[in-house]
């Protein structure tokens, strides 16, 4: 995969993992970033922001809670997340159990660095730990915020990249996890370029256990309202 695309091309947020290669699919002009796309091929879920949580190509559709909003996004609507309570709980359906390879990706919009930890997105439960996986924009002295990659393991082993977070401006961050047969490489992408990158044997966690409210959160940890809240403060749109 190249670690660059051509200047006058802009990411949407179409880098799959199919068969366990990562691949970049779909390449959007920035002189057209309203045009309608299908979903390609091997994509698990896709909340588009688009006035609502549904997911557009599976069965993970999110439930609103308390302030979230839509806004102008970098393609059509978007999320708009106020950073006090509000986020989206989506159901833990069997698709969302990934085990393997596997990449999240969103556009972001962030306007000032924050104060608290926020989750992008989150898939866990209400135990401490086993969180299979998240990416979260969490405070740091004297930066204007920390993106967080972060797989959690069956044995409550985790892995964790960073790497700074820009604000003012529309940032496409992928993160993924490339799974060979004796390691793996964690990586997170802003705007197409490597910002971290590790190598790592975790491997995330299924099976959550359904005694403990599992689920999906958007801006948000699953539980809401629950005993967690991490609220994302800014704007996501295109959430693969």
């Amino acid at each position: 995969m190249n670690h660059r695309v051509p200047s006058r091309l802009e990411l949407l947020g179409r880098m799959l993992v199919l068969g366990g290669v990562i691949s970049c699919s779909i390449l959007i002009d920035a002189a057209d970033e309203t045009m309608s796309v299908p979903a390609p091929p091997g994509l698990v879920s896709w909340w588009r922001g688009e006035g609502n949580a549904r997911d557009s190509v599976g069965e993970a559709n999110g439930v609103l809670y308390r302030g979230v909003t839509f806004a102008q996004g970098k393609v059509g609507r978007c999320f708009a997340f106020d950073g006090i309570s509000s986020g989206i709980n989506v159901p833990d359906v069997p698709s969302l159990a990934l085990t393997d390879s596997l990449t999240i990706e969103c556009w972001l919009f962030v306007s000032q660095a924050p104060l608290l930890p926020g989750m992008v997105l989150f898939r866990g439960d209400t135990r401490s730990g086993l969180d299979p996986y998240f990416v979260s924009l969490e405070p740091e002295a004297r930066t204007s915020g920390v993106l967080h990659f972060v797989v959690w393991g069956e044995d409550n082993i985790n892995a964790v990249i960073t790497a700074p977070m820009p604000i003012g401006s529309w940032t496409h961050v992928a993160a993924t996890l490339q799974v060979d047969n004796c390691t793996s490489r964690m990586t997170l992408y802003t705007n197409a370029l490597v910002a971290a990158q590790m190598s790592t044997r975790v491997r995330p966690l299924g099976a959550l256990d359904p005694d403990f409210r599992p689920g999906l959160g958007i801006g948000n940890h699953s539980s809401q309202p629950g005993p967690f809240n991490y609220p994302f403060h800014g704007l996501i749109d295109e959430l693969t």
